[in-house]
């Protein structure tokens, strides 16, 4: 039960556990709610879309909730670039870069070292994607390679 939020140009994206919620920012008033059929694992706002990585990365329009596309990245982590026209995303065996359509323009397979990991985290600064792992299992504690760096070629 992870609650997150994304702020956009007049909106206000919240994900409660598996619940979704855009509000308007004028006056607080629900735009749209959806509940998620699976786990999601973050939420994005890239311009005029609110991405949700969950069992493959979804793109829904901020102002309907309507679905843009989807993508069959699953458990996908976003970082969405300073112009909101690029999308960084590492998912559960690959890291991709793609644009505001939905289109990869390069992918890439996760290095050996975090194959035993999943993503948590992905931060975009200029041309660096930069992604952080913890372990699959909860138990383990620590592991060996805990984040990568990956020059964005098209960031």
């Amino acid at each position: 039960m992870r609650t997150e939020a994304h702020i956009a140009a007049e909106y206000v994206a919240v994900r409660n556990g598996q619940d979704l919620r855009v509000l308007r920012l004028r006056d607080g008033g629900t735009v749209w709610t959806r509940t998620w059929p699976t786990p999601i694992a973050a939420i994005a706002v890239a311009a005029d879309l609110l991405l949700v990585g969950a069992d493959r990365l979804s793109a829904l329009t901020l102002a309907t909730g309507a679905q843009a596309w989807q993508a069959p990245l699953r458990g996908a982590r976003m970082a969405v670039s300073a112009d909101e026209q690029t999308i960084a995303v590492a998912a559960e065996r690959t890291i991709t870069v793609m644009d505001l359509s939905g289109s990869p323009q390069w992918k890439t397979d996760l290095p050996a070292p975090v194959a035993a990991a999943v993503p948590d985290r992905v931060i975009l600064d200029q041309r660096t994607m930069f992604v952080t792992f913890k372990p699959v299992d909860p138990h383990v504690e620590s592991l060996d390679v805990d984040v990568i760096a990956v020059a964005c070629r098209d960031a």
